[in-house]
């Protein structure tokens, strides 16, 4: 198992529904977000400002990244450039996948893969690159309510 030794951060889900097209709206203004300034490998690299927003049915993950270098070269998508989310629905916290379990993967290209594939259907995801000194990726990712059960 991973342990972090700086801790865990958390954030807050604000109430509020975004529309998810790759452009930030107004709804995210008042968000709290989280910074992944942190590498299990090396001291430096892409990070990523992270918010999140909730409705009645849908959590939403805006995920703003700075990367120098995009590349989905391998045929592996976890070995692509990507934005990867975990959720554990009932809070299990278990070392192993639960059927409540998903695991979303989105990459610069806005190409998804999701374990289990059955959730596949529940996620809605846009991404907008900007070229600059540095490439910035904003992936907006809705999930949607599971059987009735809360994210």
């Amino acid at each position: 198992m991973l342990t972090l030794e700086e801790g865990t951060r958390l954030a807050v889900a604000t109430k509020g529904t975004p529309v998810i097209d790759g452009s930030i709206d107004s709804v995210w203004n008042n968000t709290n977000a989280v910074e992944t300034d942190r590498w299990v490998i090396g001291s430096k690299g892409s990070n990523a400002k992270v918010r999140t927003l909730w409705d009645d049915g849908h959590l939403y993950i805006l995920a703003e990244v700075s990367d120098t270098l995009l590349s989905k070269r391998s045929s592996q998508a976890h070995q692509q450039d990507s934005v990867e989310i975990f959720i554990d629905q009932n809070r299990g916290r278990t070392d192993h996948f639960e059927p409540d379990d998903g695991q979303y993967r989105i990459n610069f290209d806005n190409e998804r893969t999701v374990n289990p594939a059955s959730k596949s259907g529940s996620v809605v995801s846009a991404t907008k690159r900007t070229a600059s000194a540095t490439w910035w990726k904003r992936l907006f990712l809705g999930l949607v309510r599971h059987r009735n059960q809360m994210i």
